[in-house]
């Protein structure tokens, strides 16, 4: 057994029914697409280099303490290795919508948390690969690092950093059975009653830990505050669209270089501030900036924090 992070159970708990916590993305190959046989087992020899992909998560000492990740037993690489083609004429029109459909699909959380797609019947020649994979599991960042081990052709690549999850010695799954009931609410103790002895120690940091939650909560607060009314807030529903947007390589390289930050900043950060930043100008009520919540992740932990993205200029250099 491992234990979820916090940051990793909180994606879990914020999750409902219409608030979906699932990432995606979606690879376009040039070529006559290979058959879904080979192109499964391909995947499902590469299944033991990604260990969280045959786990699942289970609550312990009914919540109250973070959920654990164990071995699925019962795990069946069909279920989430799936087949599909497109309507004709096949276009990026009709692959949009069926990500969208896909995209508005909750993962099923008696399995692990993942899925992939392979779709055929895409003009010109080509062929789709659709990945979904809910946000407690794996981001952006370590999300390319399983890309690129499903994708290797070579069969003993094995990205040892970027690939999440526990895994035995003979390279299979650590475990080949579920713990019990029992199992798991006894793995809640020792972290409660560690936390419970340490209590005492911690009395000489209680102010600066006091300080710092009064701070985060303030955060929160800003974050959760009620917006005006805007075209961009209200309820949402459980089905999604999916809209792409071009840039080259080269253009992202420029403006690293002459604005600072990565490469992924000016490719995506600044189109989705110009996005609402386009809606804002459009509507009289609409408020100069607005604030939401961050995940950050490395290699080994992840943290949340709060980011303000400027959408009050028209200008991308200012935003």
């Amino acid at each position: 057994m491992e234990r979820m992070s916090a940051l990793d159970s909180w994606f879990l708990h914020v999750e409902d029914d219409v608030n979906h916590m699932h990432i995606g993305s979606v690879g376009v190959f040039e070529g006559p697409p290979p058959g879904f046989d080979e192109l499964r087992d391909v995947l499902g020899a590469k299944l033991d280099l990604i260990p969280r992909y045959r786990q699942r998560y289970r609550e312990v000492a009914r919540g109250l303490a973070r959920q654990v990740w164990v071995d699925d037993p019962y795990f069946e690489p069909e279920y989430h290795v799936r087949h599909t083609a497109l309507p004709r004429p096949g276009g990026e029109t009709e692959l949009r919508r069926l990500v969208g459909r896909v995209m508005g699909q909750q993962l099923d959380r008696q399995r692990p948390l993942w899925e992939t797609w392979f779709v055929d019947g895409l003009e010109g020649d080509r062929w789709a690969m659709v990945s979904k994979i809910h946000h407690c599991i794996v981001d952006g960042v370590a999300g390319t690092d399983l890309l690129a081990t499903v994708l290797s052709t070579d069969p003993d690549h094995d990205p040892a950093d970027g690939v999440v999850g526990s895994r035995s010695s003979n390279g299979g799954p650590a475990n080949d059975r579920e713990p019990s009931n029992v199992a798991l609410n006894l793995a809640g103790v020792p972290v409660r009653a560690a936390r419970a002895a340490a209590a005492p120690l911690r009395a000489p940091a209680a102010v600066a830990t006091g300080a710092a939650t009064i701070k985060g909560a303030g955060e929160l607060l800003g974050v959760a505050r009620r917006m005006p009314p805007h075209s961009l807030a209200g309820p949402i529903g459980p089905h999604r669209r999916y809209a792409t947007a071009r840039t080259s390589l080269g253009d992202a390289k420029a403006v690293k270089q002459a604005l600072g930050g990565t490469v992924n900043a000016p490719s995506s950060r600044s189109r989705c501030v110009g996005t609402i930043s386009v809606a804002t100008c459009t509507t009289s009520s609409a408020p100069p900036s607005c604030r939401c919540p961050s995940p950050r992740r490395t290699r080994r932990s992840a943290t949340g924090s709060s980011a303000r993205p400027w959408t009050g200029s028209s200008t991308p250099a200012s935003r």
